[in-house]
């Protein structure tokens, strides 16, 4: 990690202090963690700078807007102006892991391994389509098609997060191997019995504990953190 990620995290873990909208995370059915930037309390960039700070008023476009994380931290031209993308990264870090009650590096391979390992298992499910007609649109393996997008995005998704981060890229790929890992076992489980729709609804629910569970020991302890005021960078 080096120094500018390291003042991202302790910025990240600075603003964290003022607290972070409850409409900021939200959960998919498979307990993905995802940054939507949409709801009642919508903050905003708010930073102030350049011709914005000549104007006497912070930016005002919606938190996170065009970033890998809406709903949290700058938009996308002042992430990229003031070169805080590793911020963006850690604010989500420290969510993900208030949430979870972990450390916040282990709360993005956390979202790493998950996304990777429903990725494998919905590309699985999508190679059992009889011919090209079953994915297209109304075809009997559509949805499968549409989960894998969206978990295979998630994955891309914090993987460059936790890259953004300072995460060394060797600790990334082992928490995208250990989700292959487990989508390939539960892939093997379910063809060597033949579940049907119901059983096999059921077993995806179990995967889904069963992450939760494996991405829930003995947490690392979470630096205690204080109601007050945000700091600024």
């Amino acid at each position: 990690m080096n120094e500018e990620q390291e003042r991202a995290r302790e910025v990240a873990r600075r603003l964290i202090l003022g607290g972070v909208p409850a409409w900021a995370i939200t959960w998919s059915r498979e307990g993905l963690p995802s940054f939507t930037g949409e709801g009642p309390e919508v903050s905003t960039c708010g930073w102030f700078g350049g011709r914005i700070a000549a104007s006497g008023r912070a930016c005002e476009r919606p938190a996170g807007r065009g970033t890998e994380h809406p709903g949290i931290g700058k938009c996308f031209v002042h992430e990229r102006s003031s070169g805080s993308r590793a911020e963006g990264a850690w604010l989500v870090a420290h969510v993900i892991a208030v949430e979870l009650d972990v450390d916040p590096m282990h709360g993005l391979l956390i979202a790493v391994r998950r996304a990777a390992a429903w990725s494998g298992f919905y590309h699985k499910k999508m190679g059992e389509a009889r011919s090209d007609d079953d994915l297209a649109p109304g075809g009997s393996h559509r949805h499968w098609v549409e989960d894998a997008e969206r978990s295979t995005a998630a994955l891309a998704r914090y993987s460059q997060m936790a890259v953004s981060a300072g995460i060394a890229a060797m600790l990334v790929q082992r928490a995208q191997v250990e989700g292959e890992q487990i989508a390939q076992a539960l892939n093997q489980a379910i063809g060597a019995v033949g579940l049907d729709v119901e059983l096999e609804s059921r077993l995806r629910s179990a995967l889904r504990d069963a992450l939760s569970a494996m991405d829930s020991p003995t947490p690392q302890p979470v630096p205690a953190i204080e109601a007050g005021p945000a700091s600024t960078p």
